[in-house]
């Protein structure tokens, strides 16, 4: 029977490797996040652009990069028309950690 491409991953890759290979996977989820927020407000990557103040280049550049800063999801969140809220879900409860207006 053939092993699933998670088991040969288990099999296969250091500890390391693994590690390295989950970053590298949250950091693909976040570009497809950023492209696809833009998209769901059915705007262009000129369009968003212009309504944060950069060039189209510029906010390609950031909707390829994994590691987004907050103050740059912020710009993005802004130019769609919504408000960034940041909060931390802890056993204890949630806490409500920013809330950029």
């Amino acid at each position: 029977m053939a092993k699933s491409f998670a088991q040969l991953a288990r099999e296969n890759l250091t500890p390391a490797a693994r590690v390295k290979a989950r970053k590298r996977a949250k950091e693909i989820t976040a570009t497809i996040m950023v492209a696809q927020l833009r998209r769901s407000a059915n705007l262009t990557q000129k369009q968003l652009a212009q309504r944060m103040g950069m060039s189209q280049p510029t906010l390609a550049r950031i909707e390829k990069q994994g590691d987004i800063k907050l103050t740059t999801l912020h710009r993005i969140i802004t130019g769609l028309g919504g408000t960034l809220t940041i909060t931390a879900k802890l056993p204890t409860g949630s806490i409500q950690m920013a809330k950029w207006m």
